[in-house]
Order: structure tokens, then C-alpha cells, then sequence
């Protein structure tokens, strides 16, 4: 059977992006549409590339070149934000492409539909045949995205929102992720303003040395207490309770100015940052914790 390359990409190409498609809008994992195109065009190039070098395919290596592009693919379209986040956008790709492909498969077995369908798509054109195939699983996606899409928009009772944030620090400008915290109430006790939260290992180069030396001291408990010690002066004590502890107190700087895109762009100017060596995110999916009043005051 001949297999025309042009007519492959374009398949290949044009079912990575309403996959990629249907990821973002179910799991609502963030990314723009333009990345999402360059990794279904690179899907597609790739899939052309790997049927040339080496057609037809079976068993482990068909898997590991399935696995190979799935994985440039998906780091194209969102970003690399860690092992652990990476394997879950890829299992979620797996879930979205192996569920349509096995419902597909119900609707050929278990309804006349199928049989219809193969009577439409009979020609003795290899390439009329593959068009036609492309033709109604494209249109099978698109109306399995868009129930999909309002299930999963209903069931989700909280949307994270995830947005890129750029710190200008005294030690240098930080580009991270942030989450808009609902549940976040910090806020700085003279002046009242509202309080982020962030990793120390993603401000890290965004603070004066011999700040994010300190804080790396605090936080690792190493030396004298922490009321013997010469605390920087451009630090800031955010007062905060949490289940199961009464009260505490986070290390915080003042940024000079934070952007967030939000809607275009979002500025603020001398924003307080509470500092925390714990993980907030478990698939370091966002670096940072942003306050609901920052868009308010």
C-alpha cells in the first residue's frame, strides 16, 4: 500500500493539535496556542521522519518512537516543569488519545454507524481513503472535545489559574509561575498590603547574596538562633497560622515591581514576598502563590 507523506503529516499534524487541544481544555493545563501548533507541526514532521528512516513499524520500537515524540511534543506545548509534572502531562495525552481511538474503535464494532462509514470511505484512491478517514475522525474529535470540554468545565468545583510572573528584586529580575490563591490571607501587618508567597529556590538569584545566604541559614536551622543573628535589613516578618500550628512568622522581601500577565499585563510596585522552603506545588506546576486582593488594591 503506498503511503503518501504530505497527506500523513497533514493527519498527523492536524490530530496532535486537537489532542494537544483537548489536554489543555480538560486538564486544564496552561499553554498558548501557538506552541501548540509548533508541536503539532513538529509531531507531524517527526512522525514523516520516523516512517521514512524506518516504515512499518511493530512492537518496541514502534513504542519508543511513539513515546519519543510524545514527550518533545508535550514539552513544546507546555514547558519542562519537572519530571514529575512532565510524566503527567504525558499520561493524560495517553488517556485523551488512547480513549477517543477506543471509542472510535466501539462505534466500528458495536454500531451500524461503522459499517456506513466504510461503505462512504470505499475508492480505490489510497489518498481519497485516507482523506475521507481524516474527514470523520476529525469530525469525531471535534464534537467529542467539545462535550468533553463542558464536562470537565463543570466538574471542576476550583480552577487553578496559573500565570507568568516577573519579580524585579534587589539581587536581580525572577521569572517564575504563580497560582492565584484564593486561599491565600497573608497579609503585611503595618501597612496592611497583600502578601505572595514564594520558594526560596526559585528567588533565589533574585536576592542579595548575603540575603539568600542568610535565609538558606534560617531555613536549614544551621548556626547561632535566629534571634542572635544580624537579620538582613531589608527583611520583613509576615505573621501566618495554618492548620495544626497556631501561629508562625515567614521571612519576606519587598519586590520593586511585579508583572503579571494577566489579561496583557498586570504592574505593581513594592509588593511584600514571604519566603518559604517548602514545596508548593507537588509536580512544580507554579513557583508562587499570588493574593486575589493584588488585582484590587
Amino acid at each position: 500500500m503506498t503511503v503518501y507523506l504530505d497527506v500523513l503529516f497533514f493527519i498527523n499534524g492536524l490530530m496532535d493539535f486537537l489532542v494537544l487541544t483537548l489536554l489543555s481544555a480538560i486538564f486544564g493545563y496552561r499553554g498558548t496556542v501557538k506552541n501548540r501548533v509548533l508541536a503539532s507541526i513538529l509531531g507531524g514532521v517527526l512522525a514523516c521522519l520516523v516512517f521514512v528512516l524506518k516504515p512499518y513499524q511493530n512492537g518496541m520500537a514502534q513504542a519508543f518512537s511513539s513515546l519519543l515524540i510524545s514527550g518533545i511534543m508535550v514539552m513544546v506545548a507546555y514547558g519542562f516543569c519537572g519530571i514529575k509534572g512532565f510524566i503527567k502531562r504525558l499520561l493524560c495525552l495517553y488517556l485523551i488519545a488512547y480513549g477517543f481511538g477506543g471509542a472510535i474503535l466501539w462505534f466500528f464494532q458495536e454500531t451500524k454507524g461503522g459499517y456506513f462509514l466504510l461503505l462512504l470511505m470505499r475508492t480505490t484512491s489510497i489518498r481519497n481513503l485516507y482523506l475521507k478517514s481524516f474527514l470523520f475522525i476529525s469530525i469525531g474529535v471535534f464534537f467529542l472535545l467539545l462535550v468533553l470540554f463542558g464536562i470537565g468545565k463543570m466538574a471542576k468545583e476550583e480552577q487553578q489559574f496559573l500565570y507568568p510572573v516577573t519579580l524585579l528584586l534587589e539581587g536581580g529580575v525572577v521569572h517564575t509561575i504563580g497560582l492565584l490563591d484564593t486561599g491565600n490571607r497573608l497579609r503585611e501587618p503595618r501597612t496592611g498590603r497583600a502578601v505572595l508567597v514564594g520558594e526560596l529556590d526559585s528567588l533565589y538569584k533574585g536576592l542579595k547574596k548575603e540575603t539568600a545566604e542568610w535565609l538558606l541559614a534560617y531555613f536549614e536551622g544551621r548556626g547561632e538562633r535566629e534571634e542572635e543573628k544580624k537579620v538582613p535589613e531589608e527583611l520583613y516578618w509576615i505573621p501566618f497560622s495554618s492548620v495544626g500550628k497556631k501561629e508562625g512568622k515567614l521571612p519576606a522581601v519587598c519586590c520593586d515591581r511585579v508583572i503579571v500577565a494577566k489579561n496583557g499585563e498586570m504592574e505593581k510596585g513594592n509588593v511584600f514576598v514571604a519566603i518559604t522552603n517548602q514545596r508548593l506545588s507537588p509536580t512544580k506546576e507554579y513557583f508562587l502563590l499570588l493574593h486575589t486582593d493584588l488585582w484590587k488594591e
